[in-house]
């Protein structure tokens, strides 16, 4: 089981601003591999790749992993952890690429499919990234990060029902009973709540309620944030000035494209 409890925490404590987007994906994807880690020497190399990773040799951890992804050059597992250090780097065409050489491997690998648009997306190519999240969820229905990609691109294209339907159905589909079980639903649920913000008031208190008290810090910062905001709208002057409110608390919080 891959325990990411506080991954958030620890990735946007080293992401420059606006970096919650990203770190959405860097959740998944350092924790998607295509099966077990193997036996043997390459198990030692895995190992060795996540100490590295840990006490924050990224590039340590890369060369380890290309390492592994030469002696099992069938699995596409380790390139897939490249390409999760390349994206948290913000090195765009080198996840591009090692999220690539994975598919090369495997095409039906929805975390690789996931990862390849968050890099394209961070590119400026919308069309591409939807297309690679749509592909994603062709092979893993229930695969958040993609939900939540697509998600934010319907949002920027002002279509909040779709972005609805996507995270509703994700959420019905994921285990969600823990963080470590599903590492996207907490953040599923801070956006679907934000979706709901304005119009819905009393469901997005709903949604948010469903996040655990012990969340992921930044899980919980946001939750409450956006608690205290229906809290201000709600005793604002009017329908206007509630609006007002939530949507700036929103963009504040990045739960919403500007």
């Amino acid at each position: 089981m891959c325990h990411v409890r506080n991954a958030l925490y620890r990735l946007e404590k080293v992401l420059p601003a606006g970096g919650v987007f990203l770190a959405i994906f860097l959740t998944a994807l350092v924790c998607a591999r295509a099966a077990p880690p193997p036996e043997g020497a390459v198990a030692a190399l895995w190992q060795a790749a996540a100490d590295l990773r840990a006490v924050g040799s990224v590039t340590g951890a890369a060369d380890a992993f290309e390492r592994i992804a030469v002696l099992t050059p069938d699995d596409p597992a380790p390139l897939v952890e490249v390409g999760a250090i390349y994206l948290w780097q913000r090195r765009w065409l080198l996840a591009a690429d090692a999220f690539n050489r994975a598919l090369a491997r495997r095409p039906d690998l929805a975390p690789a499919w996931a990862g390849l648009a968050a890099a394209e997306w961070a590119q400026g190519s919308r069309t591409q990234a939807v297309a690679h999240w749509e592909t994603a969820l062709q092979h893993q229905p229930d695969l958040l990060a993609a939900r939540l990609g697509l998600a934010h691109a319907h949002l920027e294209q002002g279509d909040a029902s779709a972005a609805l339907e996507l995270l509703r159905t994700g959420l019905a589909l994921s285990d969600a009973s823990s963080p470590d079980t599903c590492p996207l639903c907490d953040e599923a649920r801070l956006l679907l709540a934000a979706i709901l913000a304005l119009d819905e008031p009393d469901a997005a208190r709903a949604v948010l309620a469903a996040i655990a008290n012990d969340a992921a810090p930044p899980v919980a910062a946001r939750r409450d944030y956006l608690l205290a905001t229906l809290d201000h709208a709600a005793a604002a002057s009017g329908p206007v000035a509630a609006a007002r409110t939530i949507g700036l608390a929103l963009a504040q919080a990045e739960l919403w494209p500007m």
